[in-house]
């Protein structure tokens, strides 16, 4: 019995792809946005996506059955608790899920990429910067609560967020702590435009900023007493993350808080499952990235010239919270 358990578990792992191919393939056709508030059949969605109407109605039926869409008669609809994140109101070009659609053909590269030590080429310029700055978004916007509402901000007055992005965090935290003020620094433009509309729509152009830059590079600014480091430490290179580390710790105020979150290992680089497989990942999509074990970034914080190291395990990851004593 042992035996056909272990062979299913086996079988069911090389099925798992199929799934998520399903999903993605609609992602890549436009199939959700096409649909809209509307409720076509098969055959005016084949028309509208360019489609074959046979292939088209057997994978709508399979959206069907994995709860993505909605059928009734011969007529497919968005499902209502996901027509927002999958076939979003207004003029946006994507969801933020094509950047999986592309990171799939990396995938399917792995086995290269295993042998050769080397990603396969991204694709660059201003397209792939909103589908990045649209994925990243889809990233916050679900961890963003959870991690604000653990973090300490009653004497935080100047809050730094690295890589901030759309900014989630940040417009999070300053709708949370009225005394904040939040600047929010990246390099990628697309990204900071969407901040930017937020800012204006939440009304907080007085409490938070926009600032575009390297920030291995580009001035920091100082006097923060709060600095956050959001799914940036597992983009970078070992020695970039440690002379980020120092550039971080110049722009702290004594007694400020670095706050670290993102996806860690354990000491055996084994666990949680979560973090080794999104390590795999950061191999086919980065050429420094990788999923470090939370004990060393510890350590890279004590190297900095920071102390005091609280570590809080969140989902695949954990948060590390350090401060600068001197």
């Amino acid at each position: 019995m042992e035996h056909n358990e272990q062979l299913a578990r086996l079988l069911a792992l090389s099925r798992s792809f199929m799934e998520a191919r399903i999903f993605l393939t609609a992602v890549e056709l436009r199939m959700f946005q096409a649909i809209g508030g509307g409720r076509p059949t098969a055959e005016e969605l084949a028309g509208q996506t360019g489609a074959d109407p046979r292939a088209a109605a057997v994978l709508l039926d399979a959206l069907v059955a994995l709860g993505l869409l909605a059928k009734e008669g011969e007529r497919f609809a968005n499902a209502p608790a996901l027509a927002g994140f999958l076939a979003p109101d207004g003029p946006a070009e994507g969801t933020g899920f094509e950047l999986a659609v592309q990171a799939w053909d990396a995938w399917s590269r792995l086995s290269d990429v295993v042998r050769s030590g080397a990603p396969p080429r991204r694709p660059e310029g201003e397209a792939a910067a909103r589908m990045s700055a649209a994925a990243m978004d889809l990233y916050s916007q679900v961890h963003a609560g959870p991690l604000v509402r653990m973090l300490d901000c009653s004497g935080v007055t100047r809050l730094l967020d690295l890589g901030g992005g759309t900014g989630t965090y940040a417009l999070e935290m300053a709708k949370r702590h009225p005394q904040l003020c939040a600047a929010i620094f990246d390099a990628n433009e697309a990204a900071l435009e969407i901040a930017r509309e937020r800012i204006a729509a939440y009304g907080l152009g007085d409490r938070v900023s926009v600032h575009h830059g390297d920030f291995l590079r580009d001035d920091l600014g100082d006097g923060y007493d709060m600095v956050l480091l959001s799914s940036v430490i597992c983009l970078l290179a070992e020695e970039e993350n440690l002379a980020l580390l120092g550039r971080v710790r110049e722009a702290m105020n004594v007694g400020a808080q670095l706050v670290i979150s993102d996806v860690m290992a354990d000491d055996a680089g084994t666990g949680p499952p979560a973090a080794a497989v999104f390590g795999v990942h950061l191999l086919v999509t980065s050429p420094t990235g990788r999923v470090y074990p939370h004990a060393r970034v510890a350590r890279w914080l004590h190297d900095a010239g920071l102390s005091g190291v609280c570590r809080i395990p969140l989902g695949s990851g954990c948060i590390l919270i350090a401060r600068r004593a001197t």
